[in-house]
């Protein structure tokens, strides 16, 4: 894309624009997939609990109640507490977003479909995700409340945890395909679901499950 750019304007204004359209087409694929993916959770927990409200309410198929939550969500009002760090208290939501939107940069949804191709691409990912809970910690400290720090800290500590056994789960596939690009990873996985990593061998079937359970719990998320 900077290729197509760079026909028209200068070669550091063609990066940069292809920089912006990528992030603003990463940006709306996860928002609708957010959508999406919370609406068929509701979908699968309504008729699991035999709720009305998902299955029912917001027109048909009840997507409504999700698109009303979206515009919930944009219109609430931002609250800071008194005696807060008016511009560490704003900074940190930024913060976390930036670390965990930059994963999506290394990350292929398909041959060819990746915005930046790095030959560390796994690293790269682990590390920007793990830079996340430094907007946590900042959100506590700048919140001028002992309570709010040390519930950050808490955070902290728990994300770390996590992170310990999701990063050893990971370094199997990066082993087995000898490359931490994912795009190669990606490709040596081509073909039926047999080729898939996670039927390789009874362990990396096992940790996949790990890494899977270590994913939910760092989402906050029910496996």
């Amino acid at each position: 894309m900077a290729e197509f750019f760079a026909n028209y304007v200068p070669q550091w204004l063609a990066y940069l624009l292809a920089a912006l359209v990528h992030c603003a087409l990463l940006i709306n694929v996860v928002a609708v997939g957010a959508l999406g993916f919370i609406w068929l959770e509701r979908k699968v927990a309504g008729r699991i609990q035999d709720r009305l409200g998902p299955t029912r309410v917001g027109g048909k198929f009840g997507w409504l109640q999700t698109l009303a939550d979206g515009l919930k969500l944009i219109t609430k009002e931002d609250l800071m507490p008194e005696g807060a760090d008016a511009l560490l208290f704003r900074l940190a939501p930024y913060v976390s977003f930036c670390a965990s939107f930059c994963a999506y940069f290394a990350l292929p949804f398909s041959d060819g479909w990746v915005a930046v191709e790095l030959n560390t691409g796994v690293f790269f990912i682990l590390a920007v995700m793990g830079l996340e809970v430094f907007g946590v910690i900042l959100a506590g400290y700048a919140s001028a409340s002992k309570w709010s720090l040390f519930g950050g800290m808490r955070e902290a500590a728990q994300v770390v945890s996590y992170e310990v056994p999701m990063g050893m789960c990971v370094v199997v596939p990066v082993l087995i395909a000898g490359t931490m690009d994912l795009v190669e990873i990606g490709r040596m996985q081509e073909g039926w679901f047999t080729n898939w990593l996670i039927f390789h061998d009874p362990f990396t079937f096992i940790t996949f499950w790990v890494y899977f359970t270590c994913a939910m719990a760092s989402v906050n998320r029910a496996p």
